[in-house]
């Protein structure tokens, strides 16, 4: 079976979900309700940095928190708001191995692809990449020829420069797609 790179955030979990029930316990937590949405839209579905963040949290809301002890009680609570793939998701998955970026370097950066195939024992050759984002998950798959699979969360797909090897509606659907594969 070849190597299968997946997107974790708004593609094997609902991200933007986890981190909107999260804004509303801390703001509740901090008795600023009103604030739910300018934290949601002031982390830009994940890309912002964790600390210009929480710095923007800490000067909004008056906190004595440092921006480090803000980042720590985050990454405790948030997991908390994540649900999990869907169970025929997760049948599907078993057996899989799923590479994070805990080497300091993102994607769209051919290096991340690289280091992935690597940690799996595995090489890019025919390898996919899944993922939601255009740009971060799919431009740089593309660029060193791997195959991809884009989730379109009801969504058209508008880049110019390469279209996707497959577009679906869920991981359910990408990974059944996956295993018909010869």
């Amino acid at each position: 079976m070849p190597l299968l790179l997946i997107d974790l955030d708004d593609s094997l979990i609902d991200r933007n979900a986890s981190f909107a029930a999260w804004a509303r316990a801390f703001c509740a937590e901090k008795g600023r309700e009103p604030d739910v949405d300018w934290l949601i839209a002031t982390d830009r579905r994940g890309y912002a940095e964790r600390g210009e963040l929480f710095e923007l949290v800490r000067e909004r809301f008056g906190l004595a928190d440092s921006v480090e002890e803000l980042k720590e009680a985050y990454r405790a609570a948030h997991p908390a708001y994540v649900e999990p793939p869907p169970a025929d998701a997760l049948r599907l998955l078993r057996g899989l191995r799923v590479v994070s970026e805990i080497e300091g370097v993102r994607k769209p950066d051919a290096a991340i692809f690289r280091l992935a195939a690597e940690r799996c024992g595995s090489t890019l050759d025919g390898a996919w990449m899944a993922g939601d984002n255009p740009d971060a998950d799919l431009r740089g798959a593309h660029a060193l020829g791997l195959r991809t699979i884009w989730f379109r969360l009801g969504r058209t797909w508008t880049e110019p420069d390469f279209v996707p090897t497959v577009e679906v509606d869920s991981l359910e659907e990408a990974l059944t797609h996956l295993a018909q594969l010869p």
